[in-house]
This record gives structure tokens, sequence and C-alpha cells, in this order.
């Protein structure tokens, strides 16, 4: 009888112990293959890439279809507009389906697609190694614009630098006045160039008068003269190792904006989505060649970019009209430089703060909430950041000018963002932290492989679990279910029952 009672109250003891589990599992659905892509939740589907495609669950974990090629290796997370998935590949190709899995069309870029897609008003916004950003209709995958341009992307250095656009004014200019573009030519022609000057015209004079006698339009001498002498404006070009030295010295800082300046095209777009604000008109996000580029919503151009330390593939987030980013810092050669976590200013680029309390790399994004920011770096720590101690420098001449425990340094308001509290895993967190009431979720990589829920009060962990991978997705928070995905080839779906 003892032994019968015994053999009872175990089941029931685990029965009651799992109903009491603040977070518990509803089910997990094993695909084909690995995934790092974040889940679409909708009310009644899931969606998420894997190595080999794209699948689509129900709710309860059930197979409803999948899309499966040669070399579909999905990364980015899916989005969703109206009746349409969209979704880009490494095979280089962005992807629209129906939700059925039905094709509706596909557009091949350049190179690998690992960003996850964003919508606006009917159309989406992708990125692509091949250093390009598209924005197309999502009904029918008509082209947009796609940056840069054809004519931005032949330029000599980036639209925004002042020289640049001195030189693209000019050459408008040209196109279109011919009386400047004559007097430019006067000014700076040799003696040479003069007499050539009068050869020419006496051409076009006779050109102009066979015009007539022949009753055809005349030939436009002002423009006749310009292209004979093949004058254009002169493109301009990356000042000299001499100019630089000339005009910043030892100012290492000064030696490399002069240089950096003029990189152009853009480097490679990875991991970094897009972000829409559409207060400002702006597509931002960042690149490889450690710069965050803004482009103009609805011309596709350039507005500002601005350079970090870094390939920079943290995708940005909007907050009280500054951008906040990370970045991967410069970890090899004899002065390594160690990620940061940046404030631009929305409207300028300009760098308000930057939070350095960082050891490695950041690919994480930031998920802000209230006064708090969550961010993640491949040490595998998990950052809390006061967001209101984002603020910019200012000048000082003493240590009262800055407020409480400022320091004035060099003339300078010695203002550094405040950590809150630091969660370390073992493994690296690339995935962005999800916050959800009382808790923020976030998921950690090889060697660790488990999600965790920790408390936001204080930093310490109310749950977790682990899986048979690694966890490089988004978590997402759907009503009161979390989902992930991992390496072990599944997604998860968990109960959250229960917050502190």
């Amino acid at each position: 009888m003892k032994r019968f009672s015994v053999i009872l109250s175990a089941p029931f003891l685990l029965v009651t112990a799992c109903d009491s589990a603040p977070i518990t599992k509803s089910w997990d659905y094993r695909s084909k293959a690995p995934s790092v892509s974040t889940p679409l939740v909708l009310k009644d589907r899931v969606y998420f890439g894997t190595e080999v495609g794209l699948d689509a669950i129900n709710r309860k974990g059930g197979h409803v279809w999948r899309v499966d090629k040669q070399g579909m290796d999905v990364v980015g997370g899916p989005t969703f507009y109206k009746d349409t998935v969209l979704y880009g590949s490494t095979n280089g190709n962005f992807y629209a389906v129906t939700t059925k899995g039905t094709p509706r069309w596909e557009y091949a870029t350049a190179a690998r697609i690992k960003s996850d897609p964003t919508t606006h008003e009917g159309n989406v916004i992708f990125s692509s190694y091949d250093g390009h950003v598209y924005n197309m209709t999502i009904d029918k995958g008509k082209g947009n614009w796609r940056f840069p341009g054809a004519t931005e992307e032949d330029l000599p250095g980036p639209p925004t630098l002042p020289v640049v656009a001195e030189y693209l004014k000019k050459k408008a200019d040209w196109a279109n006045e011919p009386h400047w573009a004559t007097k430019m030519l006067t000014q700076e022609s040799d003696q040479g160039d003069a007499e050539k000057i009068n050869e020419v015209t006496v051409q076009c004079e006779e050109a102009k008068a066979q015009a007539d006698a022949a009753g055809s339009a005349p030939p436009d001498c002002w423009r006749w003269r310009m292209e004979q002498l093949g004058r254009e404006p002169m493109p301009p070009h990356p000042p000299s190792k001499k100019q630089i030295d000339s005009k910043c010295g030892k100012d290492a800082a000064c030696r490399d904006l002069e240089s950096q300046a003029w990189e152009w095209p853009p480097g490679d777009f990875a991991y970094s989505s897009p972000l829409v604000v559409p207060e400002e008109n702006l597509v931002v996000l960042g690149n490889m060649d450690w710069h965050v580029y803004a482009i103009d919503l609805q011309s596709g151009k350039l507005r500002w970019r601005t350079r970090l330390v870094g390939h920079v593939t943290s995708t940005p987030v909007l907050h009280n009209g500054m951008i906040f980013i990370g970045s991967n810092g410069r970890l090899g050669g004899k002065k390594p430089i160690n990620g940061k976590v940046y404030a631009l200013d929305v409207k300028t680029g300009a760098v308000v703060s930057s939070y350095e309390e960082i050891t490695n790399e950041v690919n994480s994004s930031a998920a802000i909430d209230g006064d708090d920011l969550y961010i993640g770096d491949l040490d595998g720590t998990l950052h809390a950041v006061d967001i209101n101690t984002f603020k910019p420098s200012k000048t000082c001449s003493k240590a009262d000018e800055c407020g409480e425990g400022v320091a004035c340094t060099a003339g300078i308001c010695q203002s550094k963002p405040v950590n809150r509290w630091k969660f370390q895993t073992t493994g690296p967190i690339r995935g962005r932290p999800v916050i959800y009431k009382s808790l923020v979720f976030i998921g950690s990589g090889t060697d660790d492989q488990h999600m965790y829920a920790i408390k936001r009060s204080d930093g310490t962990v109310y749950w977790k679990y682990r899986t048979g991978g690694k966890i490089e997705s988004d978590p997402v928070v759907f009503e009161d279910e979390l989902f992930f995905t991992s390496a072990d080839k599944k997604l998860y779906a968990f109960k959250i029952r229960q917050t502190p």
C-alpha cells in the first residue's frame, strides 16, 4: 500500500510543478534544417526561415506548408503585408509569396540577403550584400528606387560631401545654363584654349548659316563650344597625403575623417535591417563599411551618413528623436577598439552620445521601454542602460557647470550613459531582446543555448530554458506567448503564465 501511494504521488507532484511554473512549454515544431531566423507571428500562423527555405505552421505547432529550394537559406526574419509574406535569401533573391505559399514574384539582387525586410504604405524595403537598398511595390514587385542609383554610384564621393555637392551643381548648371558654362570656361582657359574657342566659334557660326539656308534648327553655339573643347566641370578628387598632412598635422581623428569621407559607393548591407522613420521621410540602416546611412524615403537619395567604429550589423531603433544603434568596433590590430552603442540625431546623423561599457562586438539591436535600453554583445552580456543618460557633450570651464557626478575634462563635460545592470551568459548574444511587462527575454548562442527571462528590476534570472543549439534569432512575444527558433532545427512556443 505504501509503495502504491508513492507511485501515485510522483506524477501528481510533477503535474502540479508544471502547472505552477511561470513559463511553460506549449509545443515545439521540428523543421528540416537549423534556423537563425526571427519568427513572424500572426493570429493563426507562424512563419520562419531555415537553411533550406521558409516554413509556415499554425499556432498549435502543426505544419501548413514549406517553400523548400536548393540554396534557399533564409537568415532574415520574414515580414507580412495583407496577404503577402516577404523574405530574402542568401541566394540573392527576394521573394513574395501568398499566405498559402503560392509565389507572387521574386527579384534577383547581385549578392546575399541576410537582413529583415520592412514594409511601408504598400512597399517593401530591403537590403543586400551587393551594396544596395531596394524599395519595391508589394503587389507587383515593381521597383520604386534603388540606393545608390546609377548616377550616384558613379560619383567620385558621397553626394552629401560638400565638394561633391558643389561639383554636381556645376554639372547641372553646365547642362542647363550655357552662359554660365562659357563664363566658367573663359575663367579657366589658357591662351591655347582661347585660340581654340575662336576657331570653334567660327565653325559654329558657319554651321549656323548653313542651317539657316537649309531651313533647319540652328546649333547652340554656346553648347557647341563646350562640347568641342571637351570642357566640363572636373570631378573633384580625394585630398592627397600632402594636403591631409597640411590640414591635419598629427591629429589622427582629422586624418581619418579627411580620407574616409571619400569612401564611396557604399559597402555591403548585411544584417542591419532598414528602419522607416515616416516623420522624417527617412530609411535608416547600417553598413559593413562602418557607416550608418539615412536615405530619403520618397526619392531614394542620400540624406546623411555617419561613420562609426567597426562594421554596423545592428538594426537602428528610434527613440525621442535619436537613432540608437550598435557597432562592432575594431578588435584586431595593435590598438583594438570595442563595440559601442551610439545615439545619433535622426535629422543630421550627428553623434549625440555613446555607451562604451562593452568588451566585444555589438551585433544585437536595442529594445527600449520607458527609461530602459537593453542590448547584448558577443561576450554574452546583456546590458541595461538608462536611456535618459545619453546626453550630448557640452563645453565647460568648471565641474559645477556639468551637473552632479559629471566631470569637466579638457573643457568638455564628460557625460557617459549609465549602466543599470549587466547579465552574463556563456554564449554570444546576437538577437534583439524583447520586453514583456517586468521581464526582458534574450537568447544566447554557442556554448550556452538558453532562452532567458531576466527581471528588469535587478537583472537576475527569472526563468530559463536550454535548447539543443545556438539561439541567434530575436525572441517574439505575441499576446502571452513566447516564440523563438534555434539551430537545433526547432521553433519553440511557451506560455507566459506569470511575471514578477
